[in-house]
């Protein structure tokens, strides 16, 4: 029983752990994205502007804390940029490279969202949206 048990919260460890590094892989690589955005000058119309006056902060922070919160506002606003261009299916000259992984990382963080949404409480699991399959119990 014990051996089981070990196997059970390893497996559901093992799940949640995956999970949260491909969650990470994509904060990542959005954040890269962002980047690579600003250096090629690609803008969603406001979200450029907003990260130079940001950058500018910066620059000019006085602080630690102040040095700390620019640079946390710079990286939410890099997401959002790289969000925004990750919405739309079109080429951005000089961030490909960087929006074809990142695209990826999101497309199969989506699957994997999927799959879990279609697993319910009460034991019945499906890789296929619709075709539902009742799981065996482990000790029967």
């Amino acid at each position: 029983m014990t051996a089981l048990w070990t196997r059970l919260t390893a497996f559901i460890r093992g799940g949640r752990a995956h999970r949260r590094s491909l969650e990470l892989a994509l904060v990542e690589a959005k954040r890269v994205l962002g980047e690579q955005m600003v250096a090629a000058g690609i803008d969603d119309g406001q979200l450029l502007a907003q990260i130079a006056v940001v950058e500018e902060k910066i620059r000019g922070a006085a602080t630690r804390r102040l040095l700390r919160e620019g640079k946390a506002q710079r990286e939410r606003l890099l997401l959002q940029l790289a969000d925004a261009a990750l919405e739309d299916d079109a080429p951005l000259p000089g961030a490909d490279a960087e929006y074809q992984a990142a695209r990826a990382l999101k497309e199969s963080g989506v699957r994997s969202e999927e799959t879990a949404e279609i697993k319910n409480e009460s034991g019945v699991r499906s890789k296929e949206p619709g075709k539902m399959q009742r799981l065996t119990p482990f000790f029967s």
